[in-house]
């Protein structure tokens, strides 16, 4: 399981989303992935640059429909057929601050820990059913908050510590799609009413 955050705890939303794939199929989905970025020319991905034609994306991208479609689906094409589940899970903060005022939850558990926790969960009832025999390492971009709190959670329900990686190892940038492409779909839905 590779996994990422999209928005911060103090943002009004926030999403933690991510994939699961066998190794042999990241260690595959890895050139591929980096093939269209460097067809594309930029060195890596991260949803919010591009999303908002910032950083390794100001020049070039903003307004530019037809090559940001086709950079998306070129990476899309990468990822799909290596990675064989994918989840996300969202976080109102107003409803987590409701049930906060009430039980405390921030002595144990932020809304980051309660999305990845989720998504790990996900993962799990998926692996038990379509691979029950393969061990689970869960991969998080080491930048997110409260990964001691993380760590905690995880290894109490799986007895497995999670890896923390750099924002530049190629499954968390796929993570960081899934992560901003749910905390997208919730924002619409909130918009909506």
């Amino acid at each position: 399981l590779y996994g990422d955050a999209s928005g911060k705890e103090e943002d009004a939303i926030l999403s933690v989303g991510g994939f699961v794939g066998r190794t042999d199929e990241w260690l595959k989905f890895e050139p591929e992935w980096n093939a269209v970025l460097k067809e594309f020319g930029v060195p890596y991905f991260h949803m919010r640059e591009f999303a908002h034609s910032v950083d390794a994306y100001a020049v070039g991208w903003k307004g530019k429909e037809a090559k940001r479609k086709a950079f998306i689906d070129g990476l899309v094409k990468a990822l799909a057929p290596h990675a064989a589940y994918w989840m996300g899970a969202c976080m109102l903060r107003s409803d987590y601050l409701k049930v906060d005022a009430d039980y405390e939850l921030h002595e144990y558990v932020y809304p980051y820990t309660l999305c990845a926790k989720f998504c790990v969960d996900q993962a799990n009832l998926w692996r038990d059913i379509h691979w029950p025999t393969i061990p689970v390492e869960y991969v998080f971009e080491c930048g997110d908050p409260h990964r001691g709190q993380l760590m905690d959670q995880v290894h109490a329900s799986t007895g497995a510590d999670p890896i923390f990686r750099n924002r530049k190892t190629v499954p968390l940038q796929a993570a960081d799609f899934a992560a901003y492409e749910v905390l997208k779909l919730y924002r619409r839905l909130a918009a909506r009413g």
